[in-house]
């Protein structure tokens, strides 16, 4: 908002790196704010620098391993559920967010894309949007 003060447009869009394994903009009021303000948030590497994306597997030296490797099962459990990869629930999961969550995906591969855009189609619910948010956190559900 100090930057909106000295500005003769309004700030529209915030770009913030958010994905299951950066969970801070869920907490730390920044969506809280787009969604007081009407700021469409974009997700820059929402699939966590690749490690989200179908068919990768996290390393054993990664400190996160369990928790990680944990939580790509449970995607790829609610991707099977939906007939879809990893990948899209997991763009289908931020933009499932009612802030408007917008994920900016890069890739040199065209079908990675095409495969990305699934997202748009995929509804996850309440229940299966909070069971990976819980498990992203590295707690588990009842």
């Amino acid at each position: 908002m100090a930057l909106q003060k000295h500005l003769n447009v309004p700030i529209e869009v915030n770009q913030v790196e958010i994905h299951l394994g950066r969970l801070d903009p869920f907490v730390d009021g920044t969506l809280d704010q787009c969604l007081e303000r009407a700021i469409t948030p974009t997700a820059w590497s929402p699939l966590g620098g690749g490690w989200l994306g179908a068919g990768r597997t996290v390393q054993p030296n990664n400190p996160n391993y369990a928790k990680w490797t944990l939580l790509q099962q449970l995607l790829d459990k609610t991707g099977a559920d939906h007939g879809v990869s990893r990948t899209v629930v997991a763009l289908a999961w931020l933009m499932k967010h009612p802030s408007g969550i917008i994920p900016i995906v890069g890739s040199a591969s065209p079908q990675n894309i095409r495969e990305a855009a699934k997202a748009d189609d995929v509804n996850l619910s309440r229940e299966e949007w909070y069971r990976i948010y819980v498990a992203a956190r590295g707690q588990t559900m009842p």
